[in-house]
């Protein structure tokens, strides 16, 4: 049997990405048969939560606050363009409301839909995996050594922290779903040890689709439509910034 992983940054990733619909956690709800948690994940998740929201209200912001159209005496005598102002006014008013409902949500936990389908999916999880002092004692003895899965830049010791519990208690097949590149970086080192503790094999994907294919799951109807619409707007909903510089920091 295939078991899953979903690392922190996948659910993180709702709040600062456009990648994945929002029904894709709706979808591993009805896995959640083949879902491992940590209680590293689950504290690291609302660890970064508020920070990301608060990261995602800033970036909207920018995005909304200086639609200003030139004007001039022509301008203002062409009816078009009293209406073009129109519609702007419009739109600033629409971009106060969304930016009111997202800090909203930052004090109203209740109220944040991925929060609250990221704690259902944990607590319905089939396997909860505890940290255990020994597990924290390999994790820094990993961080000391330099080895994968380790980020060089953190002083934190979450990376570590799970993949030594997923050695310490799986003995199934793993795909581990993460956008970590000290995951995908490593997969050598990682997959070695890993079949050595747990006599098993690992496979690792950015994607949690692809993760439930894998792992013999069948994606709902909805979730492949939704899939598709959400790659015919990619270039249209991503943020025009390089790289993951100016997303929010992660603890992981």
């Amino acid at each position: 049997m295939a078991v899953i992983f979903i690392d922190t940054n996948k659910f993180i990733d709702f709040y600062q990405e456009a990648k994945d619909p929002l029904a894709l956690l709706d979808e591993i709800k009805t896995h959640t048969d083949k879902l491992i948690v940590t209680d590293q994940v689950y504290n690291e998740f609302h660890q970064n939560r508020v920070a990301t929201l608060k990261w995602l209200i800033n970036e909207f912001a920018k995005t909304t606050n200086h639609v200003a159209p030139r004007s001039s005496s022509i301008l203002n005598a062409y009816g078009p363009f009293a209406e073009l102002k129109t519609l702007l006014n419009q739109a600033k008013g629409k971009a106060k409301e969304i930016r009111r409902y997202l800090e909203s949500i930052v004090s109203d936990i209740t109220a944040d839909p991925v929060a609250k389908l990221f704690d259902e999916i944990y607590e319905s999880a089939a396997f909860k995996l505890d940290t255990a002092l020994e597990i924290i004692d390999a994790a820094r003895h990993r961080k000391l050594l330099g080895r994968p899965p380790t980020s060089p830049d953190k002083h934190t010791i979450g990376d570590e922290v799970i993949w030594e519990t997923l050695l310490a208690h799986l003995r199934d097949d793993l795909i581990l779903v993460s956008r970590d590149k000290t995951y995908s970086d490593n997969l050598f080192l990682l997959s070695t040890e890993f079949t050595l503790r747990t006599k098993h094999t690992i496979r690792i994907t950015e994607n949690v689709a692809d993760a439930l294919r894998l792992a013999g799951e069948v994606p709902s109807d909805r979730l492949k439509q939704e899939e598709t619409q959400i790659a015919e707007q990619l270039p249209q909903l991503l943020p025009q910034s390089s790289g993951s510089s100016g997303r929010a920091a992660s603890t992981a």
